[in-house]
C-alpha cells in the first residue's frame, strides 16, 4: 500500500534570483538542456518559511577492507528518555573511518545498542546539514552516523571524476558500516545524498533496512519528472536542471569560490542558515580539492547506478518550493518501489529541508524508524 500525505504550512515567499542566475549561466554554456537518464533531481535554493500540520491522506493502491580510527571530540552527555525508561546519556563524537585507501570523517551519536541510521548530506553541504537532526535521533535511542562523503572528507578526495561513480559512492557507505561493525542500517539522504540512498537500496537490500530519500527522486523517475516539470516553467516546481551542466563544467570551482565565494554564499542564503554556518561551508570548500571533489559527483553523471526494484520500506520527502526535486519525481518513484512506499510533502518549504524544517523532518523520521526499526 502506498501512502501519500501533504503537510500544509505558511504561505511561502520564494525568491527566484538564484534560479534565474543559474538559467542564464546554463544558456551561456550551451543548449540549456540536460541529459537525464543517469542524473537525479538535486540542489538549488528558494527562500521560504515553514510550519506544518497534517491535513489529508490519500491512499493509492561489497567487500571493502575497513578499520576504525581514533575519536577526536569529547562526548557530550544529556538526559534522554529511551522507550519510556529512566533517562540515559547520549554521546556525540567525531571519528575517522578507514575504507580501503580513504579516510572519512564522521559524526557518530547515540547509544551503541541502538538501531543504526546513516545520514547522507548533499551538495554543496557537509554533515553539518544534519546538526538539527542528529541529536533528536540519538536521544530517541538510535545510533546515528553522519559522514562527510567522498570528495568532502579531506582523506577521500580523488581528483578524477571517474572515481565518483555511484557504485563507488555506495561502496563507501557499506565500507563505513563495516568499519563500525554494523551489519544492517537505515539510510536517510538529502539531495545527492538521496541519490546514494536510492542506489544503496537497489544494490544492497541485504544491508539496508529502510530508506528515506529527501529532495531526490528514484533515478528511473527523474527523466519523466523533468519532462513533465519542463511544461510548468512558471510554477515553483517547474523548470529543468540546467544547473547540472553549469556546475559540472570545467572551471566551475572558480565560479563558486571567486569573490570570497560569493556564488556559494548566494546558494546557501536564507534565514535558516546563520552567518556562522555559511562561513563554515565557505571555509570547507576552500580546502584543497574540496570543491573539485564535490563537483565531481555531478561530473560523473551518477553513472554506475545498479537499477533494480526497491524492495525495502521507503519514505520519500519533498517540499513544494523546491525548484529541483518535487511532487512528480516523488510520485513516479513509487512505480519502482515494491516494498511499502510513503510520500510526505512539506508545503511552503524550499530545497533545504534539514536546515529549514528540521522539526517537521524529525517527526517524520521518528515515525518511519519506529515502524521499521
Amino acid at each position: 500500500m502506498n501512502l501519500y500525505r501533504v503537510r500544509h504550512g505558511r504561505v511561502p515567499s520564494p525568491v527566484w534570483a538564484l534560479l534565474a542566475a543559474v538559467v542564464l549561466l546554463a544558456a551561456s554554456c550551451g543548449n540549456g538542456t540536460t541529459e537525464t537518464s543517469d542524473t537525479t533531481e538535486t540542489s538549488a535554493t528558494t527562500e521560504t518559511s515553514a510550519t506544518t500540520e497534517t491535513t489529508t491522506i490519500t491512499e493509492t493502491d561489497p567487500a571493502t577492507e575497513t578499520t576504525t580510527t581514533a575519536e577526536t571530540e569529547p562526548a557530550t552527555d544529556t538526559d534522554t528518555p529511551v522507550d519510556g525508561d529512566d533517562p540515559a546519556p547520549t554521546t556525540q563524537e567525531s571519528v575517522e573511518l578507514e575504507v580501503g585507501e580513504y579516510t572519512f570523517d564522521a559524526i557518530v551519536a547515540g547509544p551503541d545498542e541502538g538501531a543504526v541510521v546513516f545520514l547522507l548530506h548533499g551538495f554543496p553541504q557537509t554533515n553539518q546539514s544534519w546538526d538539527e537532526v542528529i541529536p533528536v535521533l540519538a536521544e530517541a535511542g538510535y545510533q546515528v552516523v553522519a559522514p562527510n562523503l567522498r570528495g568532502y572528507s579531506p582523506g577521500a578526495r580523488p581528483l578524477e571524476p571517474e572515481l565518483y561513480t555511484m557504485d563507488l559512492l555506495t561502496a563507501d557507505v557499506i565500507g563505513m558500516a563495516d568499519a563500525l561493525g554494523v551489519d544492517q542500517f537505515h539510510v536517510v539522504g538529502h539531495d545527492w545524498g538521496a541519490a546514494t540512498t536510492w542506489s544503496l537500496a537497489m544494490s544492497h537490500p541485504d544491508r539496508v533496512l529502510s530508506i528515506v530519500p529527501v529532495s531526490g527522486a528514484h533515478p528511473q523517475a527523474v527523466g519523466a519528472a523533468l519532462a513533465e516539470r519542463a511544461a510548468d516553467n512558471d510554477g515553483p516546481q517547474g523548470g529543468g536542471l540546467n544547473y547540472i551542466e553549469v556546475f559540472a563544467a570545467d572551471g566551475a570551482e572558480e565560479m563558486f569560490l571567486a569573490d570570497d565565494a560569493a556564488f556559494l554564499r548566494q546558494i546557501l542564503s536564507g534565514p535558516w542558515f546563520t552567518e556562522e554556518e555559511i562561513q563554515s561551508y565557505v571555509d570547507h570548500f576552500n580546502e584543497p580539492g574540496a570543491m573539485t571533489g564535490a563537483l565531481n559527483w555531478l561530473r560523473s553523471g551518477s553513472s554506475g547506478v545498479a537499477i533494480a526494484p526497491v524492495t525495502i520500506p521507503t519514505m520519500s520527502v519533498w517540499s513544494t518550493e523546491d525548484v529541483t526535486a518535487g511532487r512528480i519525481g516523488a510520485e513516479l518513484s513509487g512505480d519502482y518501489v515494491e516494498g511499502p512506499y510513503r510520500v510526505e510533502a512539506l508545503e511552503g518549504v524550499s530545497h533545504w529541508i534539514p536546515d529549514e524544517a528540521p522539526d517537521e523532518l524529525n517527526v517524520l523520521l521518528l515515525e518511519h524508524l519506529e515502524t521499521y526499526a
